[in-house]
């Protein structure tokens, strides 16, 4: 028996093998296929997809064969990766090389053999697609042809595998990115919008000079504008990411659009814009299932556009309308227009086109076209300029005539209800301590939860508010902690990472986001308050 020869570029050979990151993986459908192909077009009971590591050759697919891996001493294969076309032993017992070799005179008893070297795109051979059988054969031209492409086969999948790999990375390390830049970016907007609500809500905020109190109001203005830019940059890659859900409730339409009419008929009155919309009789008193959120940014984001670009004494004219069981919701401005080279760039982020730079990220139609198709529709959108501009949306819509919008649920008094609380940011602390004073709930404040589980009892509370993002025991490890104690308190997760707020959601029995308003945490409270004991 005479074993390979190592190639000449042995070191390079193995490092490309090594790329792939493949071997000692599962087996893969789209190999085996290729190997079961193989066998059937060469007429052997045997075929394989070897790989040729520094000691052995790995199978990462067989056909006939039980064994997973061989060592390279006696490998065919070893052979047959250093030569450039296929290597065949017609007859392996009237070979030199092979007529004592183990896997000759015993195990499958290899008579034929033809290997095609799967030679990866720098050249190197890493391995070979191979055909045995236990009975001497030779290939035709036609077979031989097929083994070779069916070896290129292989290599493009093992491309393809590698760049689905990488493409996978990535994107783990951009959610991993992002999902830090949330955290880092919302938790102090955190603290400045919270204060900023809680000081112009105290009682004595009425006495300070007129100066100072418009010093708060600006406080709380530009925190907001902030959090818009935050949250445009968040929203948009989380669309991307396919973490974006839909909440679809019942929703009278009629009474939504008028709502948003009057809100953004001021912000026209203050661009001496004139801002006229008629909406459908057939809405009328009708329900409909939609993501209410949703729908409502799309409009806002499309209106403020036009109000934006339309100069003052222009009109802009909205229209919404059902047809044929869809929603139609059409927007055209006397506006400066948009050229035909730029029309196609809109829906690309961060970009603002035309002369005409405005404040904002360039994200607002971006985001509306991701949460309209999100919600199975179209969004159109036709311009000339000096002109104006069209947009065009449709989504379909389900009528849902007997349902009843839900009812907002009444404040319920708090004072009895006692709340623990998880957070180790001191501002944060002092936030939510303000916020829970003025709404009159008992509550204690730990900096860690390691130091809740100091306490003797845990059952003194009625709910738990958990920080996700704690140092040393995050507020995930502690959930998991109070379930193995038996606590059936509701516990609510406290974030910063908007990324987390679907798995959170599974997880606890709700999520407050950060930055929270007051309002928010009502929301919570009485959403859980009456699944709680009297209290």
């Amino acid at each position: 028996m005479k074993s390979a020869p190592l190639a000449v570029n042995e070191n390079l050979r193995l490092r490309t093998l090594e790329r792939y990151k493949v071997l000692d993986t599962e087996a893969e459908q789209c190999f085996d296929d290729i190997t079961k192909l193989a066998s059937v077009i060469c007429n052997t009971p045997i075929s394989l997809v070897s790989l040729v590591d520094s000691n052995r050759q790995w199978f990462k697919s067989k056909v006939g064969l039980d064994a997973d891996e061989t060592s390279r001493e006696i490998a065919f294969c070893s052979h047959a990766i250093l030569e450039e076309h296929i290597f065949e032993i017609e007859d392996a017992r009237n070979d030199e090389r092979f007529f004592d070799n183990p896997l000759v005179t015993d195990g499958p008893k290899i008579r034929f053999y033809a290997g095609a070297p799967l030679c990866a795109p720098n050249g190197e051979a890493i391995g070979t697609l191979c055909a045995i059988s236990d009975e001497p054969q030779k290939l035709t031209n036609e077979q031989r042809l097929a083994l070779q492409t069916l070896a290129k086969q292989v290599i493009a999948q093992l491309e393809l595998r590698l760049k689905v790999k990488q493409l996978k990375d990535s994107n783990r390390a951009k959610d991993e990115f992002l999902s830090t830049i949330s955290h880092e970016l919302r938790t102090p907007l955190n603290a400045i919008t919270g204060f900023s609500e809680v000081l112009k809500e105290s009682a004595d905020i009425r006495a300070l000079p007129k100066e100072q109190f418009e010093y708060i109001q600006n406080i709380e203005f530009s925190s907001h504008q902030l959090l818009e830019i935050v949250n445009s940059v968040l929203n948009l890659e989380k669309i991307d990411a396919g973490k974006m859900e839909l909440k679809p409730q019942p929703v009278s339409l009629d009474k939504l659009f008028q709502s948003i009419m009057n809100m953004m008929g001021s912000k026209a009155q203050q661009g001496e814009v004139e801002l006229n919309y008629d909406i459908d009789g057939a809405l009328t008193s009708r329900f409909f299932n939609i993501d209410k959120t949703k729908l409502t940014q799309v409009i806002v984001n499309i209106i403020g556009n036009a109000i934006k670009f339309t100069p003052q004494t222009k009109q802009i004219n909205v229209r919404f309308y059902l047809n044929k069981d869809k929603l139609h919701i059409e927007v055209a401005d006397q506006g400066i227009g948009i050229s035909k080279s730029d029309q196609v760039l809109l829906f690309n982020k961060f970009k603002q086109v035309g002369m005409q730079r405005k404040e904002g990220t360039g994200l607002g139609l971006c985001i509306s076209k991701g949460l309209v198709e999100l919600m199975k529709g179209k969004i159109q959108l036709s311009s000339t300029l000096g002109i104006g501009t069209l947009v065009s949306i449709s989504l379909p819509v389900d009528g849902c005539e007997q349902c009843a919008e839900p009812e907002p649920i009444e404040v319920q008094s708090f004072e009895k209800l006692r709340i623990c609380v998880v957070e180790d940011n001191a501002l944060n602390q002092m936030l939510i301590k303000a916020m829970l004073q003025q709404l009159g709930i008992q509550h204690t404040i730990f900096e860690s939860a390691e130091a809740l589980f100091e306490m003797s009892n845990l059952d003194t509370f009625d709910l738990f508010f958990l920080d996700i993002n704690l140092p040393g025991m995050s507020g995930l490890q502690a959930l998991e902690k109070l379930k193995i104690l038996q606590c059936k308190q509701p516990k609510v997760a406290v974030t910063a990472d908007i990324f987390q707020e679907k798995e959170l959601g599974s997880l606890f029995d709700s999520v407050i986001t950060k930055p929270y308003k007051k309002a928010d945490l009502i929301s919570v409270l009485n959403q859980i308050v009456t699944s709680l004991s009297p209290l």
